[in-house]
């Protein structure tokens, strides 16, 4: 350095080296400059890797059945620090969860049963065929299919805590009478409950084709339902959480439906619906 520089830097004796007036400035100005590459390189680290994106989706039952890891994929090739969460709640969790913020996004059918009221948007999805859930001693636990006529007179069961509307589009209260076929009333929190109480012959349900395909059990039976009309699958977000990766993910939903339906068997794309 001191003879690139043509300046003396060091004052040498048999015992040390010390700096003259010169060698103590150009130190501090060394020590500057590396500190200031050092702090470029954090920042072109911090820039290559963004903070992570959190992202909690809430469940309910099959939710997005065999689209679920399509749509993860695509998420995180949009967002590569992301961590989307996925939880399958229990049914009295999901409209609490999504208000206070446990979660961010909800998938459910009928979700305007589960959330009712307006400071919500849902996007529909796809449908699938409806199936009776059986106990498989029943008489038509054997049935490739069953005329909706046949169900009416058989108990439902009735689960406590669940909205009305929930209990029309699957326990079809709204076209049974009650005096012939009084509903079992039972609690359950979640799929597998209600299938313990099917596989006990206290009563019957219906429910989704995806339900079949992801909780299949040796005791209870699904039985299509041949003319009722198929039930919607929504994703649901707070009404004013627009924040970029909530509506980046409801986006890859939309696109897993448009491009990769033929996984879900018996499905129908409800996407046009578009939101609500």
């Amino acid at each position: 350095l001191e003879a690139e520089y043509g300046t003396q830097l060091f004052i040498r004796n048999s015992r040390n080296v010390d700096l003259t007036p010169a060698g103590v400035v150009l130190l501090k100005k060394a020590r500057d400059i590396l500190a200031g590459i050092a702090d470029l390189e954090q920042t072109a680290r911090s820039l290559a890797t963004p903070d992570a994106v959190e992202l909690n989706i809430g469940f309910m039952d099959e939710g997005l059945a065999e689209l679920t890891e399509i749509v993860q994929a695509n998420f995180l090739a949009r967002y590569p620090e992301g961590s989307p969460a996925v939880t399958s709640l229990d049914y009295g969790d999901l409209g609490d969860a999504l208000h206070t913020g446990e979660i961010d996004i909800a998938v459910t059918v009928s979700p305007e049963s589960w959330f009712d009221d307006t400071a919500v948007h849902h996007q529909s999805l796809f449908a699938e065929q409806v199936v009776a859930v059986l106990p498989t001693r029943h008489l038509l636990a054997a049935a490739s299919s069953v005329e909706l006529d046949r169900l009416l007179d058989e108990p439902f069961l009735r689960i406590v805590g669940l909205h009305e509307a929930i209990h029309e589009q699957f326990h079809l209260s709204a076209i049974r009478n009650p005096d012939r076929s009084p509903d079992v009333v039972v609690t359950a929190a979640n799929m597998v409950n209600i299938l313990n109480h099917v596989a006990a012959s206290k009563g019957m349900l219906t429910v989704t084709h995806g339900v079949a395909r992801f909780y299949p059990r040796p005791d209870v039976a699904y039985v299509p339902i041949a003319n009722m009309e198929p039930a919607t699958m929504y994703v649901t977000r707070r009404a004013d959480d627009e924040r970029p990766h909530v509506v980046a993910y409801i986006e890859e939903c939309v696109n897993a439906v448009r491009s990769s339906l033929d996984l879900i068997p018996t499905a129908i794309d409800r996407t046009g619906s578009g939101p609500s």
